[in-house]
């Protein structure tokens, strides 16, 4: 899922450059296979951080579906 204009890759360098003490949450994986490189992850409440920080509109479509998501839960 891209939450940013381009793609995740993208989305993850806009925000090392917007936040620095989020990013020191995520720590690097590699998964198994060949060719594989070291993928940023995190927890989910580091990833919903992350997403109320990205700028752009699709990132702000996903703030709207996240908020829509919430209401329905919690009403």
């Amino acid at each position: 899922m891209s939450v940013c204009e381009f793609n995740n890759n993208h989305a993850w360098v806009a925000f090392k450059r917007l936040s620095s003490e989020v990013t020191t949450l995520c720590s690097d994986f590699k998964f198994p296979g060949r060719g594989q490189k070291n993928t940023p992850v995190c927890t989910l409440d580091t990833i919903i951080t992350i997403m109320q920080h990205l700028p752009g509109p699709i990132a702000a479509k996903n703030r709207e579906k996240t908020a829509e998501t919430m209401r329905r839960y919690f009403a």
